[in-house]
């Protein structure tokens, strides 16, 4: 019950700052991202907060590129997943941690999908 805590605090500040963004990044994606990554994550016996959190905010670099006119990556936007974040300093310092870990994860999954 953790994660839904964290993500219904943190809910209306993201649903704010996507508003804008087209329907493909919209927060019905993040919430459809997260569930397939907490589907993963129960199969693989995954941290289930910190796949979670990290699946609702995996496109906040996308606002950040609609605020500056250009490309920013994903790692570039962990200063504002930091301020999203920013009361919960034990579960930032997680996400921080696992970081490369998931970046490692994003290769793999993309070296798997180029070999289909």
């Amino acid at each position: 019950m953790i994660l839904e805590e964290y993500i219904k605090q943190v809910k209306p500040y993201v649903e704010e700052m996507f508003k804008n963004l087209d329907s493909c990044h919209d927060i019905k994606h993040l919430e459809r991202t997260m569930k397939i990554a907490l589907s993963l994550c129960e199969i693989e016996n995954g941290d289930r907060l910190i796949v979670g959190l990290s699946a609702y905010l995996h496109d906040i670099h996308r606002v950040i590129e609609t605020e500056q006119g250009s490309y920013v990556s994903p790692k570039e936007s962990l200063p504002k997943v930091k301020e999203i974040l920013k009361n919960k300093s034990y579960l930032t310092r997680r996400l921080m941690d696992a970081f490369p870990k998931i970046e490692a994860i994003k290769q793999k999954i993309k070296e798997n999908i180029k070999e289909l």
